[in-house]
């Protein structure tokens, strides 16, 4: 199961799916070792890279934010907790009846690690693919909009924040990628005293 795939995987969840795609896309950037099971001409690794990237492309609100749940099975209206564990063996897609909901509630950690997926898949999918590196790209500047008005209170926060705020202004060096830097990094040093 995976991502795209309802088979023994009834949810997607944005605190995992973009770190599944931050390791495949640094596996596709500097392993020597290529596979090409399906002869289609590319490398295996990069064909589920782009599959990746276009699905953490694509589930973002138009203003880039997703949810921590993503989209999980809503089981709980047509089954009992025991009916939906039985049915978690092999499933074939025509037997997968159950609807997916989709959650709505902007994440600020999982905001910052699609943004950082989004960017890290984009550089190893770019020549190949420019239209879908390019949109990434796009969606990934939108999450930072987003994320750069929140407000912050975590040490954790303050992490996340500073990752994405590094990763966009390392590949697109710009002022509006770093304005909070040393505050955010102040306040982290602050925090993590206390942890």
């Amino acid at each position: 199961g995976g991502y795209h795939d309802t088979q023994m995987d009834l949810s997607k969840r944005m605190w995992s799916i973009p770190h599944l795609i931050m390791g495949l896309a640094r596996y596709a950037a500097r392993s020597p070792v290529r596979f090409d099971a399906d002869t289609d001409g590319n490398d295996d690794v990069e064909d589920e890279l782009r599959f990746g990237l276009k699905f953490i492309t694509e589930i973002p609100e138009p203003d880039g934010t997703v949810s921590w749940g993503g989209i999980e099975a809503d089981f709980k209206k047509l089954m009992s907790y025991e009916d939906f564990i039985a049915r978690l063996g092999p499933l074939k897609r025509e037997e997968d009846t159950i609807p997916r909901i989709k959650y709505l509630d902007k994440h600020f950690h999982g905001t910052g690690f699609n943004l950082v997926a989004l960017l890290e898949a984009a550089d190893v999918i770019r020549s190949r693919d420019p239209k879908l590196a390019a949109k990434a790209v796009k969606v990934a500047k939108r999450a930072w909009e987003w994320m750069n008005t929140q407000p912050m209170e975590k040490s954790h926060d303050y992490g996340v924040y500073l990752y994405a705020a590094s990763e966009l202004n390392r590949r697109f060096p710009s002022e509006r990628f770093v304005s909070r830097i040393d505050t955010a990094v102040e306040k982290l040093l602050e925090l993590q005293s206390l942890d």
